[in-house]
C-alpha cells in the first residue's frame, strides 16, 4: 500500500516515448507528467520513378509505405514496403527501371528514325519511304508502350495506287480497276448533278496515302470557289462567313466595298440563291463603279481624256449653244446612277411670264434661248417692251407706267371720256394750237407741250432769256451768281413738270465755300479764322520753331476746294542737335597734353583718320546747306567775330575766353564753321585755365 502523497514512475512501452508518474491522492491514484506517445520515424525518403501511399497515422512507430514504380517502369527490388520500428524505418528504398521494348528492324524500302536496338518507355520511331514513287501503308511512327511493347508494327512502303471510286450520283467511264501514279479518272454525273470541280481527278500521293486528287463528286450544289479570291478587293464580305458550300435553294448574301458593286451598280450589297442546276442566281463577282465618257451631242468641252472615270470622281465640262448645264452644275459627278446631273445639259427655255397690265403678242408657253416675247400695255398704261429668254431667264423689265392727270399750269382739265382727257388755258393764257382746248389720251405724245408755262424763280440764278411757255423736251442751262455753285446742269419740261421738281428752288444755287484749311504737320495757320471761307479766301501757313518752310506756304479756295499744297516744314540737323553742339563746345579737353582717341558721335566722322597724336579734335557734323541761327552761348566766352546778321554754311565764328579766368596765361580761343559742316578746335595752353579747372576732374 502506498501513503498519500506518494509518487510511482512509469515508463512507456516499446515504440512509445514520454514522461508519466502517478501520484496517491484521497485514496486514488492521479495521473502526473506527459502521456506516452508513438515515436515519430520522420520521413520515409521518396525512390526515383516512383509513388508511395501511407498506411497509417503519420510517420510514427507502427506506420507502413507501399511504394509503386511510375508508368513505363518496373520495381527491381524484392519490396516495396517500408516500416516504421523503434529505430527508425527498416529496409531501404525500392528501385525502379523503365520497361525495354524488343529490337525491330524494317524493309530495305522503309527508312527508320530513330534507336530500335535500346528502346526505352516512351522511345518513338518513325518511319517513311525512301522512293518518292511509294506510298507508306501504316503507321507512320510507333512508340514503346508501358508494358514494353511496340505501340504498331512495322510499316511497308509500296507503290502508288489507287483503287476505282464510288462516286454517289455518278459513274465511272472504263473497265480499269487500278490506277498508278498520275493517270487520270474519267467520270460523269446523272443528270441535273454536275462535278464539284470541273478538273478531272488524279491518282497522287496525298501525304501518307494515295487518293484522288481532286476528290471525285457529283453533286447538286453551289460552291463560293474560294472567297479570298473572289473578292479580293474593296473589303467584299459574304454571309454565313467560313462556308462556301450552299445546298438548291441555299442563300449567301455577297456585301461589297464603298467603291464597288454587285448584280447592278446601284447596289452594294445583293442576296445569292442557289437554283437546282448547282448555278447562282446571278454571277457573284464585286466590280468597281465607273463611269464612262458621256457620248451627249449637247457636250461642247469634256476636261477629261480618260475613257473610265472612278466613283465619286468629277470632271468639269461646258455645253453646246442654246443648252447649258443643269441646275448650275459646274462639274460632273460619277455616281452609282451614272453621270449627274441628269442629264448634262439641258435646254435653255424659258416659261411664259404674263403681266397684269400688259398683252403678250402672239403668246406661245415655251420661248427658246435667244427668243423674245413682246408686251403691249393695256388700256390706262403706256409703253411696250419685250423680254428675251437667256440661260438664266429672262432679260429685260417690265415697262408699262400708268397714265396719270397731268398738273396744267395756268389751266384746267376734265375727263377721261372714253380714255381721253380734254383741256384749257385759263384767262390770260392761251394753248400754242389754234383751238383754244385740246386733248390727249394715255401715252400720246402730241399735246401739253406748253403745259409747263414760264421758268420758276430760283435764287441766285442768272437768266439770259424768259419765255412764258416752254414746250415738252424743252430744256434751260442753270447758270449760278458768282460765289454759287449749281447742283445741276439743266432742267427739263416733261409732260406738265420739270423734271427736277423734287428739289427745292432754294437748294439748285449753292452758296460756293471752302471747308477749314487742312493741317500741315510742324505748322499752324496765322490767318485769322473764319466761319466761311468762300472762293478766293487764302489761308498763310508758319512753320514751328527750328523747322525751315519750303515752298510758298499760302492755299487759296478755289470753286469749293483748297488748292495744291506746295510746302513742307523741315528741321535741319543743326538746328536738331544744336543743345548737343553747344554741350560738345564745353567739353573739349584744353590742358595741352595729347588728347585721346576722338569720342564717336551721331552722324560723325573723324576727319584725321592717319594720325597717332591729337593736340587739336577735328569733327565733321553732318548739316544741309541751310542758313544757320547765330552762334549758341558759351560759357566764360564772348564771340570774337565782327557782327553778322546771316550765317550760311561755311561760315566761321570765333570765341574770345575771359582774361579775368586766366591767372595770366595765354588766352584761348574757340573756332567754330557753320554750314554743311561744323568744326570745332581748342588750342591749349599748358597753364591751367579756368576750364581746364573745372572740366578735367
Amino acid at each position: 500500500s502506498y501513503s498519500p502523497g506518494e509518487e510511482v514512475r512509469v515508463g512507456c512501452t516499446v515504440g512509445y516515448t514520454g514522461f508519466f508518474k502517478l501520484q496517491c491522492m484521497r485514496g486514488r491514484w492521479q495521473a502526473i507528467g506527459k502521456a506516452c506517445q508513438r515515436k515519430s520515424c520522420g520521413h520515409p525518403g521518396d525512390a526515383q520513378f516512383a509513388d508511395f501511399i501511407l498506411e497509417g497515422e503519420d510517420f510514427v512507430f507502427g506506420s507502413q509505405v507501399v511504394y509503386t514504380c511510375h508508368k513505363g517502369y518496373q520495381m527491381v527490388s524484392r519490396r516495396n514496403t517500408r516500416r516504421c520500428m523503434e529505430k527508425g524505418w527498416d529496409g531501404t528504398l525500392p528501385v525502379c527501371e523503365a520497361l525495354q521494348c524488343p529490337v525491330i528492324s524494317a524493309d530495305n524500302n522503309v527508312q527508320m528514325i530513330g534507336d530500335a536496338d535500346e528502346a526505352n518507355y516512351g522511345n518513338v520511331l518513325r518511319f517513311t519511304c525512301r522512293s518518292s514513287n511509294e506510298i507508306l501503308y501504316g503507321s507512320q511512327q510507333i512508340y514503346c508502350n508501358e508494358h514494353g511493347e511496340w505501340s504498331d508494327e512495322v510499316p511497308k512502303c509500296r507503290e502508288v495506287t489507287c483503287p476505282v471510286p464510288v462516286i454517289e450520283n455518278g459513274y465511272v467511264l472504263g473497265n480499269i480497276q487500278e490506277y498508278k501514279q498520275h493517270e487520270y479518272l474519267e467520270f460523269e454525273c446523272n443528270p441535273t448533278y454536275k462535278r464539284s470541280e470541273a478538273r478531272d481527278p488524279t491518282c497522287t500521293r496525298l501525304g501518307t496515302r494515295a487518293g484522288w486528287s481532286p476528290t471525285p463528286v457529283c453533286e447538286r450544289k453551289c460552291k463560293l470557289s474560294n472567297p479570298n479570291l473572289l473578292f479580293p478587293v474593296g473589303g467584299a464580305t459574304y454571309d454565313p462567313p467560313f462556308r462556301n458550300v450552299f445546298p438548291p435553294g441555299g442563300t449567301v448574301k455577297i456585301t461589297c466595298g464603298d467603291n464597288y458593286y454587285i448584280s447592278r451598280p446601284q447596289d452594294i450589297s445583293a442576296v445569292a440563291t442557289c437554283k437546282d442546276d448547282g448555278e447562282w442566281s446571278f454571277e457573284l463577282t464585286c466590280r468597281e463603279v465607273t463611269c464612262n465618257r458621256p457620248r451627249d451631242p449637247t457636250l461642247y468641252d469634256w476636261r477629261n481624256w480618260d475613257q473610265r472615270v472612278m466613283l465619286r470622281d468629277t470632271v468639269r465640262y461646258s455645253c453646246r449653244g442654246g443648252y447649258k448645264r443643269t441646275g448650275g452644275a459646274t462639274e460632273a459627278t460619277c455616281t452609282r446612277d451614272g453621270w449627274r446631273p441628269n442629264p448634262l445639259c439641258q435646254e435653255i427655255t424659258c416659261n411664259r411670264r404674263d403681266f397684269q397690265n400688259a398683252e403678250v403678242q402672239n403668246p406661245q408657253q415655251i420661248y427658246r434661248n435667244g427668243e423674245r416675247a413682246s408686251y403691249v400695255c393695256k388700256d390706262g398704261y403706256k409703253g411696250n417692251f419685250y423680254l428675251t429668254c437667256e440661260e438664266n431667264g429672262w432679260r429685260g423689265q417690265q415697262q408699262c407706267r400708268e397714265c396719270k392727270k397731268p398738273d396744267i399750269q395756268h389751266g384746267f382739265m376734265v375727263g377721261p371720256y372714253n380714255e381721253t382727257l380734254y383741256y384749257t388755258c385759263e384767262e390770260g393764257y392761251k394753248l400754242v394750237t389754234k383751238p383754244w382746248w385740246g386733248e390727249t389720251k394715255c401715252g400720246s405724245k402730241e399735246a401739253l407741250e406748253s403745259a409747263c408755262g414760264e421758268l420758276p424763280a430760283i435764287p441766285h440764278m442768272e437768266v439770259e432769256s424768259q419765255r412764258n411757255n416752254y414746250m415738252h423736251g424743252e430744256s434751260v442751262t442753270i447758270n449760278c451768281k458768282e460765289g454759287y455753285v449749281a447742283q445741276f446742269v439743266r432742267l427739263t419740261c416733261d409732260e406738265g413738270k420739270w423734271n427736277d421738281s423734287e428739289t427745292s428752288l432754294e437748294k439748285i444755287c449753292q452758296r460756293d465755300h471752302c471747308a477749314p484749311p487742312p493741317k500741315v504737320a510742324n505748322a499752324v495757320v496765322v490767318t485769322s479764322r473764319q466761319k466761311e471761307y468762300t472762293s478766293g479766301s487764302e489761308a498763310t501757313y508758319q512753320c514751328r520753331d527750328q523747322y525751315t518752310i519750303k515752298g510758298v506756304a499760302t492755299v487759296t479756295c478755289i470753286n469749293g476746294t483748297w488748292g495744291e499744297r506746295n510746302f513742307t516744314c523741315t528741321c535741319t540737323y543743326i538746328q536738331k542737335h544744336l543743345k548737343l553742339l553747344q554741350m560738345l563746345f564745353l567739353s573739349l579737353s584744353a590742358n595741352g597734353n595729347p588728347c585721346p582717341n576722338p569720342p564717336e558721335v551721331a552722324h560723325a566722322v573723324v576727319e584725321t583718320s592717319d594720325q597717332t597724336e591729337y593736340t587739336s579734335v577735328f569733327l565733321s557734323l553732318s548739316a544741309n546747306g541751310n542758313p544757320c541761327p547765330n552762334p549758341p552761348e558759351v560759357a566764360h566766352a564772348v564771340v570774337d567775330t565782327s557782327d553778322q546778321t546771316e550765317y550760311t554754311s561755311g561760315s566761321k565764328v570765333t570765341y574770345q575766353c575771359r582774361e579775368s579766368i586766366y591767372n595770366g596765361g595765354s588766352r584761348q580761343r574757340l573756332l567754330a564753321s557753320m554750314g554743311n559742316g561744323r568744326r570745332e578746335s581748342l588750342l591749349c595752353s599748358p597753364t591751367r585755365t579756368y576750364i581746364q579747372k573745372h572740366f578735367t576732374k
